[in-house]
């Protein structure tokens, strides 16, 4: 299940661990792949770590795979409306050299991918904290005798603005 979230996810270039967990929550196709799992970002950052190799070995044979069935086009595509004959192509014919060369860009793109994606992971834990998902209620709205103080604060200060509006005393229904 990891293996596939992580494939999907780096497929449509979402890297960070925390943006996949809520993706887990919310989206329909990391649902699906995840058979409804809602794993937390650390226990999918943990197998990342645990796997990193094995993970940079099948993310490229996967592309590999993907290429040779014709599913992906990997590379630069323009179009400058150029109309030339001819009966090959030279993207589709390549030579011994060409393949091992492009095998070679194509483990630098998944190595780069990989620790851009562990990168992201960082920061996020550098900024939220290592066992915090980010979206975390503030701590003066954690508990609930603070939480209650604080609503009754943006009551008051609600109908002191109401007040204000209409010119008169504050009724006590904003």
């Amino acid at each position: 299940m990891m293996v596939k979230v992580r494939l999907y996810a780096c497929c449509i270039g979402v890297l960070s661990l925390r943006k996949i967990a809520k993706r887990l929550e919310e989206d329909v196709s990391f649902k699906v792949l995840a058979a409804n799992n809602t794993p937390d970002f650390r226990p999918i950052s943990d197998f990342r770590k645990e796997h990193l190799e094995a993970l940079s070995g099948l993310f490229l044979q996967v592309l590999k795979l993907c290429k040779k069935a014709g599913l992906v086009k990997l590379g630069l595509v323009s179009v400058d409306g150029s109309k030339i004959k001819a009966n090959t192509s030279k993207h589709k014919a390549m030579s011994y050299k060409r393949m091992k060369e492009e095998e070679i860009r194509l483990e630098a793109e998944v190595k780069e991918l990989l620790e851009k994606a562990e990168a992201i992971d960082e920061a996020e834990d550098r900024q939220c904290g290592n066992n915090k998902q980010g979206d975390e209620l503030p701590k003066e709205l954690a508990f609930r005798e603070s939480r209650l103080k604080r609503i009754r604060e943006a009551w008051q200060s609600l109908e002191a603005e109401l007040a204000r509006i209409a010119g008169k005393k504050a009724t006590g229904i904003p």
